[in-house]
């Protein structure tokens, strides 16, 4: 099912690439990417593509719809063509830069890499002189008959099934269970010296075959006939327990982003998939898929490969691997599941090591980070007395009364660069142990922050506050002895960072809020840099928790958190009216002055996770929106526009350039050129090409701009407002 797979993972991160500086251009709107089919799909299937909520599987005889529904199996809608020829070829035409690697077995030899990607499929002589050309982008499939002169039209002809076909103001309607599908009005056009002519066109319903009624057309020219398939916004992305459940992102050191996160095929079967936008966002690199994992950490390195933890069955691809499968004893109570590591190449095509780690029991991993020398450094928490420890100061720390579960302790790791070996391994205390974030200086050392229900059980060294339940921070060395393990008298944060002068950074409890706090690089004080007003530990859902925190260039510290309206708003691209909540972002200096403190969402953003940039931008993803009435980012420069983004299902990426001589963070609105207008009266120039409203434009599009357009008048200074929303 590595098809259906990757068609649920491509309608789960929507991309969207938000507030460019003002001088730079992000007007692309991604292609659907179709790929040849090397094994991914059934074997009828010629070509396949993955577009938003939806899989397209092309046969020579037609085209598959495969429509993801509740229980977990997809639903297929058919398109069948009329006494059609086989086609003379078929083949992949504008190839694009991405490819799809499938690591889905345990066997290396069933792997699929590389499967290239193409803009478009053509099937030549369909019909005698026709051909048939498939493209389309985000959720709009096209499908274009290319007649020649002499050819005849009225031989074209296809039946559905799946669906119940209805005529509606000219187009074709297709009801399904799971959803309408639109085929608008076919538009068909002649050319005569650069001249295009249209030619009246529509479709004529006959039972489930569907034909072409054409107007009056010169027989001596080319004939183009172009229906637009669109799903309507009453069809589901991933409803039910079809659902995503994680998104992690990272941004390389060339300005790349990298999306990693999981989603669910019915009740157990989970995929991990990583996905690369190319620094430019305006393409994507590679999309790489792992079957039975649960992705919960991930890291990149210098070189641009990628780094994924999480848990995984016994189904997993290993490949040189340390512990190639899960070893759980008769009789140990376990989830059936065990932690895993994998490093990708830096093309996405091959995968340099895949391996379980820890013990015979249940292990998670929780965070990762990597040196500069491709050392892999991993914690979480785990129920295994066996762990690995290797070069350990500490052993487990076992509650034989209490449930399995109460029992886990911390865990740190150091795995060399081949993957082969660890270079210490060691437990940080228990019971309820676990990290929350790792990191690591230049002199190699790792930095640690979590929480523990017995601050007994936890190695204390050159403590700087209070020894008591709950948080900790703690720095190992290159070798990985203990350096600093202090308990916090505070409730910390997720993620812990440090500047270029290895100074420690962490968010911790102030009161009733949340503040930053410094550990100096020599662990001899520790500060508050300071205090946030309105952050608050969002304990309304079971993935996002408390507020997490990253360092970027020039030492910039981002927060990103749950807040409500008391948070004091700088050069917001959003305020929030009395008594909201939202999700907030703080950019602010290691001495404690806000650049900018703006909300991202009127509504708590579901999870959402950020990752600082090279050009002193910031770019955050998140999973939908807690309530169904909540607004969320408004979507500028979309590279995919997704139905709605107030759902678990739907998740997304913002990239958020800081512009110092500005007044605002965001100040650039421009509007893919290819996107439809439907405001009446709204004029939009995008790169000097005005572009009208057109009331015949879909929904989704009308309300993506209007949504936009009301960003644009947030956003821009009063005396820029006129110009910037033409």
């Amino acid at each position: 099912m590595a098809y259906l797979m990757l068609a649920i993972l491509l309608s789960f991160p929507s991309v969207i690439f938000a507030a460019v500086p003002p001088q730079a251009s992000t007007l692309a709107k991604l292609p659907i990417p179709f790929e040849p089919n090397r094994g991914q799909a059934p074997a009828t299937a010629r070509f396949l593509a993955h577009a938003q909520g939806y899989s397209i599987l092309i046969r020579p005889n037609g085209v598959i719809f495969q429509i993801p529904t509740a229980g977990g199996s997809p639903r297929d809608v058919e398109m069948s063509l009329r006494n059609a020829a086989t086609p003379q070829s078929i083949s992949g035409e504008r190839p694009l830069e991405g490819i799809s690697s499938y690591f889905d077995s345990p066997d290396q030899t069933k792997w699929i890499r590389a499967v290239p990607h193409y803009s478009a499929v053509k099937l030549t002589r369909i019909y005698p002189g026709i051909d048939l050309i498939y493209y389309g982008s985000g959720s709009t499939l096209e499908y274009d008959f290319h007649v020649q002169p002499g050819a005849r039209p009225d031989a074209i002809a296809f039946t559905l099934s799946g669906a119940k076909p209805t005529l509606k103001n000219g187009d074709l309607l297709l009801s399904t269970p799971a959803g309408d599908i639109v085929q608008r009005r076919p538009v068909a056009w002649q050319e005569d010296k650069g001249k295009r002519i249209p030619v009246a066109a529509s479709f004529d319903l006959r039972d489930n075959e569907v034909r072409f009624r054409l107007g009056p057309y010169r027989k001596d020219l080319k004939l183009i006939i172009d229906p637009a398939i669109q799903w309507s916004s009453t069809l589901p992305r991933l409803p039910g327990f079809l659902s995503a459940f994680s998104a992690f992102v990272t941004v390389g050191d060339d300005g790349a982003t990298y999306m990693t996160g999981g989603h669910r095929l019915g009740l157990s079967d989970t995929s991990a998939y990583v996905c690369k936008i190319n620094p430019a966002g305006t393409a994507i690199a590679y999309i790489a898929s792992f079957s039975n994992a649960t992705p919960a950490a991930t890291a990149v390195d210098a070189e641009g490969a990628v780094y994924l933890g999480g848990s995984a069955g016994p189904a997993f691809a290993t490949k040189n691997a340390m512990r190639p499968s899960p070893v759980i004893p008769s009789g140990v109570t376990s989830s059936g599941t065990e932690a895993f590591v994998a490093k990708l190449n830096p093309t996405g095509g091959d995968l340099v090591y895949s391996t379980f780690v820890g013990g015979q029991v249940d292990d998670f991993i929780t965070a990762l980070a990597v040196d500069a020398a491709g050392a892999l450094y991993i914690g979480g928490s785990s129920n295994s007395t066996d762990f690995p420890n290797v070069n350990s100061q500490f052993s487990f720390v076992f509650y034989p009364n209490s449930p399995i579960d109460n029992s886990k302790n911390a865990f740190v790791a150091k795995i060399a660069p081949n993957g082969q070996s660890y270079n210490y391994a060691t437990f940080l205390g228990g019971p309820v142990g676990s990290i929350a974030g790792l990191a690591v200086d230049s002199a190699g050392r790792l930095i640690v922050n979590g929480t523990i229900a017995d601050q007994g059980s936890f190695p204390i060294r050159n403590p700087l506050a209070s020894v008591q339940p709950g948080s900790f921070v703690a720095r190992l060395s290159a070798k990985g002895d203990l350096e600093l393990g202090t308990g916090l008298a505070a409730t910390i944060g997720e993620g812990i960072a440090r500047d270029s002068q290895n100074n420690i950074y962490f968010i911790a409890t102030i009161g009733s809020g949340y503040g930053v706090y410094r550990i100096s690089a020599d662990l001899k004080s520790l500060s508050t840099i300071a205090n946030i007003p309105g952050l608050f530990r969002d304990t309304t859902n079971f993935f996002w928790r408390s507020p997490r925190i990253a360092i970027g260039a020039g030492d910039a510290i981002y927060v990103l958190a749950a807040a409500n309206s008391s948070l004091v708003p700088v050069r917001p691209m959003m305020t929030l009216a009395e008594g909201r909540l939202g999700t907030a972002l703080v950019k602010m200096t290691t001495s404690g002055s806000i650049i900018y403190s703006t909300f991202l969402s009127d509504g708590l953003l579901l999870d959402a996770r950020h990752a600082p940039s090279p050009d002193g931008g910031v770019v955050v993803s998140a999973i939908g929106t807690t309530s169904a009435t909540s607004s969320p980012i408004p979507f500028v420069n979309p590279i995919l526009i997704p139905s709605a983004v107030t759902t678990l299902s739907s998740a997304f990426v913002v990239n958020i350039a800081d512009t110092p001589d500005a007044q605002l963070p965001l100040i650039n609105v421009s509007f893919n050129a290819t996107a439809a207008l439907a405001n009446p009266g709204l004029e939009i120039s995008v790169d000097g090409i005005k572009f009208a409203a057109d009331s015949a434009e879909p929904q989704q599009m009308r309300e993506t701009i209007e949504g936009a357009e009301r960003f644009v008048r947030r956003c821009i200074p009063a005396e820029q407002r006129q110009e910037e929303t033409k």
